[in-house]
């Protein structure tokens, strides 16, 4: 009997590692994207442990997700991390207490770009390891630092329209 049940064990494994599984998961009301440096094209990167986003740092592409409809204007990650940005700019998505930080998506010509207190400039400045740290317009050392905008594609759940939450620019 043991060997049957080692048998149904590993046969339900093997099932479940190849079953396809959705991407990601939307929740209701929100709308899910990934982000991007709108001059290199660069996707936005997560460090899973520290909550910083980097440029070409070499870590897991991000996926963030707004509820446009809820006046509290928070950006989550795919973990349901608030994101904001520090106190020293660094922009970190940590964890799901919800932050100072009012963000929205606005549109600018044919791009829709992540906005931060009413403003879409942020700043890459280089990591001590790797890629490039992304803050908002404050950071520690500005003379290494570049002046971006994120854009937001790939876009799933409730992104059809805008117009409720954003301003053209």
């Amino acid at each position: 009997m043991y060997p049957m049940k080692l048998l149904v064990l590993f046969c339900t494994l093997a099932t479940a590692a190849v079953i396809p599984r959705a991407v990601k998961d939307v929740p209701a009301g929100y709308c899910c994207f990934t982000l991007h440096d709108t001059a290199s094209g660069s996707i936005v990167q997560q460090n899973p442990d520290s909550g910083f986003l980097y440029l070409n740092g070499g870590q897991p592409s991000g996926w963030y997700c707004i509820n446009l409809s809820n006046t509290q204007n928070v950006l989550r990650d795919d973990f349901n991390n608030a994101c904001f940005l520090a106190p020293d700019g660094l922009f970190q998505c940590l964890d799901p207490t919800i932050g100072p930080t009012s963000w929205t998506l606005t549109k600018s010509g044919s791009n829709t770009l992540l906005a931060h207190d009413k403003s879409t400039t942020f700043s890459s400045c280089p990591a001590k390891t790797t890629g490039r740290l992304l803050y908002s317009t404050k950071s520690g050392d500005a003379s290494q630092c570049k002046k971006i905008t994120l854009k937001a594609q790939d876009f799933t759940g409730t992104c059809k329209s805008f117009s409720a939450r954003s301003s053209t620019e």
